[in-house]
């Protein structure tokens, strides 16, 4: 079992080489929001926009804004390829979740599961 520490050094490493992984199939990526403070997710989970014990507070959460031909990539469709890779380096000690698949999508949002939380 991996402590909260390595699954953010891990998460670190694994963005690095997803990102990479994307330029090299002809995407474009800025980043979106990476850390949350509580108090901001207590806001957000007050308006239906996340939840309350988001991973984005234990920093294993990143939201991507994800280009390809210039194109802003927003549905779930339109990222279904982007979702599928980033759980394609899920591994025995680590899943890798995609926004696309939870049941209010967020298709933008990708991340390591911990204690149930995606």
């Amino acid at each position: 079992m991996l402590t909260l520490l390595e699954k953010q050094q891990f998460f670190s490493e694994f963005l690095a080489r997803f990102l990479v992984d994307l330029k090299t199939r002809g995407y474009k990526v800025t980043l979106g929001e990476a850390y949350r403070p509580s108090g901001i997710a207590q806001v957000y989970a007050s308006t239906g926009a996340g939840i309350i014990h988001s991973n984005h507070i234990i920093r294993l959460a990143i939201d991507l804004n994800v280009f390809y031909d210039d194109k802003f990539l927003e549905s779930k469709e339109e990222l279904l390829i982007v979702g599928t890779l980033w759980k394609s380096y899920s591994t025995d000690l680590i899943e890798c979740s995609w926004g696309g698949d939870f049941s209010r999508t967020d298709a933008d949002h990708f991340s390591f599961s911990h204690n149930g939380v995606r």
